[in-house]
């Protein structure tokens, strides 16, 4: 997965390389506790320091919140935070003709 975060004034891509199957352990895992979280606060706490520890520390959520704009924070956070568990859903899903 990729990430798109405007840093010192630069976009900067990050990558968290390829992952293995223990990353959809985690975003299963993730989700389960997300859900527990009562407060909004709580969640975007939440979602940022999963994305920083997907990528491995790569970046911190400062720069989560100071690089990507308000309009863009909400989808490009659950993308991240869900997306690995939705590709497997779409992988594994078979359609019956």
């Amino acid at each position: 997965m990729q990430i798109k975060l405007n840093i010192d004034g630069k976009e900067k891509t990050f990558d968290t390389g390829k992952q293995t199957a223990d990353a959809v352990f985690k975003a299963a895992e993730f989700e389960d506790d997300w859900k527990k979280i009562t407060t909004s606060l709580g969640r975007l706490k939440a979602m940022t320091a999963q994305v920083v520890e997907m990528y491995g520390n790569q970046f911190t959520e400062q720069d989560i919140r100071d690089g990507l704009g308000a309009e863009e924070f909400g989808p490009v956070m659950l993308y991240q935070c869900f997306g690995v568990g939705e590709k497997v859903t779409e992988l594994s899903t078979v359609k019956n003709d």
